[in-house]
């Protein structure tokens, strides 16, 4: 699969998403009523309805007890690369902050580390944070770990990384299509939360793409991109905020450029005048 991060002749773009303007500051952020436990599963309903109700499990249907889950990422200091190789692409610490905690003083003598805690994960079960969160940001969620449940039951030959892109791909446009069928979702602030998603998956590929160059122009880079997500996740809702903002390392952007990297080959692959394929298990086709 070609690498984004290395094209040939390629300079340092910023990319300024002029999508970012299109849509009133009201639409930013704009917190909706959260979705309890029904709205939950009315969006597991829509989302079998795409993949022939071949998702076999408890979807959505119990609590979970051992959140939140925590992951250690963890990148040499001159290069954003996956530093623990044949490893793993990060390390699993449940919900164990102390061992999250020693693994980060263990790696980060020669690395750079990023402890990242997250309330959702493929497990598929309810947390306290999640029924917190807005409708259109639970349909995100949701539709992304349903994807991956998806890509497991169809044996996907796919890396982690690209999985993590597949799912935010399907995640935006199918929380998109159910926006437009169903009016528990606002179409518009849909739309800005993919925008300001996508915007995110510019900078990042962007500001790794310097780094990996160059590696004397890290400082710059940084810096750069750490104003830009000052700027852009005051718009941001809770979970963009919970997801993105952080201090900015290498660390950092390995764990966000399994969002990124291969993010547009599979959106320009998979949608289609904005629709997804009417069969979700065809994704793999494409």
């Amino acid at each position: 699969m070609k690498n984004t991060y290395k094209q040939k002749k390629t300079k340092w773009v910023i990319l300024f998403s002029a999508f970012t303007l299109l849509l009133p500051l009201s639409y930013w952020g704009q917190n909706s009523a959260p979705g309890d436990s029904i709205f939950i599963s009315s969006l597991v309903k829509f989302y079998q309805s795409r993949c022939g109700n071949s998702l076999k499990g408890d979807l959505y249907q119990s609590h979970a007890v051992d959140s939140p889950y925590i992951y250690v990422y963890v990148s040499p200091s001159n290069k954003v690369e996956n530093a623990l190789k044949n490893s793993g692409y990060f390390l699993f610490c449940n919900h164990n902050m102390k061992k999250a905690l020693h693994y980060d003083s263990l790696y980060s003598d020669v690395n750079e580390c990023f402890i990242y805690t997250t309330a959702a994960n493929a497990s598929t079960r309810l947390t306290s944070e999640l029924l917190q969160y807005r409708k259109e940001t639970q349909a995100f969620i949701v539709f992304h770990e349903l994807t991956h449940v998806l890509l497991n039951s169809i044996n996907s030959k796919l890396t982690y990384t690209v999985n993590e892109a597949v799912c935010d791909v399907v995640g935006n446009y199918l929380c998109r299509e159910y926006a437009l069928s169903n009016k528990a979702l606002n179409l518009k602030v849909v739309d800005a939360q993919i925008q300001l998603n996508e915007h995110l998956y510019n900078l990042f590929n962007s500001t790794i793409l310097r780094i990996n160059s160059n590696a004397n122009q890290k400082p710059m880079a940084v810096k750069f991109l750490s104003k830009e997500l000052s700027r852009t996740l005051v718009k941001a809702d809770a979970f963009q905020k919970q997801r993105f903002n952080y201090p900015v390392n290498n660390a950092y952007l390995l764990k966000n450029s399994f969002y990124s990297e291969n993010y547009y080959f599979y959106k320009q692959k998979l949608v289609f005048n904005r629709q997804l394929p009417p069969d979700l298990r065809d994704i793999l086709k494409k």
